[in-house]
């Protein structure tokens, strides 16, 4: 289980709600990732990721947009590749495809300590230097 960390933190009150609302989903994955045969558990887990996703993403590129911020485009194509495979595995999962239980968990894990702990926190740098220029 993740519990929410300071270092998660982007120093930014909307994002950072939206990513304990990130960390609860991915706990629920995880938690159906345990019992293989609770498919439905994970699917609905997963439509919590998707949730995530449909407030956060839209809502983060809006005020990064609205700043200027210059890796904006690069920071949404990241937003779009997670969102891909967060689809592909529920499709897989809703065929009755054999969905891998490690890469589902590779996924998640590296958006929290890529995305939310890397390239989120590059954003209210951006803010801070730019209002100190």
């Amino acid at each position: 289980m993740i519990e929410w960390r300071t270092e998660y933190s982007a120093g930014i009150d909307r994002l950072d709600e939206l990513n304990r609302k990130y960390i609860r989903a991915a706990n629920r994955v995880y938690e159906g990732l345990k019992d293989t045969h609770q498919k439905d558990l994970l699917i609905e887990a997963l439509d919590e990721v998707l949730e995530y996703i449909s407030l956060c993403f839209p809502e983060e590129e809006r005020m990064m947009r609205i700043d200027g911020y210059p890796w904006y485009e690069s920071h949404k194509d990241e937003h779009r590749k997670f969102l891909e495979d967060i689809i592909d595995f529920q499709v897989g999962l809703i065929a009755g495809k054999q969905v891998s239980a490690l890469k589902i968990g590779a996924v998640l894990y590296n958006w929290l300590t890529d995305h939310i702990c890397g390239l989120d926190k590059r954003y209210p740098i951006f803010l801070f230097v730019r209002s100190a220029a």
